[in-house]
């Protein structure tokens, strides 16, 4: 088998089937043969109709579900890892939305490119709700969302460009005994440690395994309207933080002196912007109101980060 292109869900019978759809799509017009291909549906727990929708599309896709009991999209990808058939594993998510040579232009990329081993495909977004000019003018909007800015090319590219939505890896890479870290991810709970998908293709790096950027394989990310507000912004900050620590204290970026313990430089600055924080809600509407708020939760997620990893 060439490829497969595994999806773990969660809750998701109101969205998945936009991206079956367009999985479906792809099936009549990929240049791959029947056999040489599968899809890999990992229902994780949900409680929903998730598993009913997958189902109804069993006659149009190669596709096969599994059942991941155990909440966590990195325990449910680890699930699908574990059972993979193909030379090449093709990660999505399932709020997207893929082009009809999506897949083709992996497998030809990876096929052409001998020497990489985790790739990338490129990221738009799919609005529900336009993000406010304000917001866009202040905030870092591919990372927020997981898209790519418009002007990346094919090439090799730094792991950190590597998102789960759009992603590659050659089984080559499991088979060195990598997997995704299951404390990393998103959950059930409020608050969970972000980039499991990115945390893999670094971890990955280290180990020689180098990554590629592929402009021309394009799914359409699906941004939620609820999602494009201040509020939901400066929590993501929080998760961000969260996960810093998930590896070690090598992912934080310092700012004091080496001398200074890690944990209290983290104080220091929640401290500092815990004390700003009660002044945003008198401050106008501004870039420096959002950074403060944000700043805010990104060292509350560093601080619970730091205490339940470290």
């Amino acid at each position: 088998m060439k490829a497969e292109i595994i999806i773990a869900t969660y809750n998701a019978e109101n969205r998945i089937g936009r991206t079956l759809d367009s999985l479906s799509r792809m099936a009549q017009h990929t240049a791959l043969e029947e056999g040489d291909w599968r899809i890999v549906v990992v229902n994780n727990n949900s409680s929903d109709r998730t598993r009913e929708v997958v189902e109804s599309y069993k006659d149009k896709l190669p596709l096969e579900i599994l059942d991941c009991p155990a909440p966590g999209k990195s325990k449910a990808q680890n699930m699908a890892v574990e059972r993979i058939k193909a030379d090449l594993v093709i990660f999505s998510d399932d709020d997207v939305e893929v082009a009809p040579d999506w897949m083709d232009k992996i497998v030809a990329c990876a096929h052409q490119c001998r020497d990489f081993d985790v790739f990338s495909g490129f990221i738009k977004g799919h609005w529900e709700e336009e993000l406010d000019p304000d917001f866009r003018s202040w905030i870092p909007v591919g990372s927020t969302y997981a898209l790519h800015d418009e002007d990346m090319v094919s090439g090799p590219c730094d792991p950190g460009k590597v998102w789960g939505p759009n992603m590659a890896l050659r089984r080559s890479v499991f088979d060195a005994g990598l997997r995704f870290d299951e404390r990393i991810g998103p959950t059930p709970e409020k608050l969970y440690a972000m980039g499991g998908e990115t945390d893999l293709a670094r971890r990955a790096a280290a180990k020689g395994f180098k990554s590629y950027f592929i402009a021309e394989a394009v799914v359409n990310h699906l941004v939620k309207k609820e999602t494009v507000n201040e509020e939901w912004i400066v929590k993501r900050a929080e998760r961000l933080g969260y996960g810093i620590f998930v590896d070690g204290k090598d992912n934080y970026p310092r700012k004091m002196p080496d001398f200074v313990p890690v944990f209290l430089e983290v104080l220091f600055f929640f401290c500092f912007w815990a004390c700003l924080y009660p002044l945003t809600f008198l401050m106008r509407r501004s870039k420096r109101k959002f950074w403060s708020r944000w700043k805010f939760y990104y060292y509350r997620g560093l601080i619970k980060g730091y205490q339940e990893f470290l």
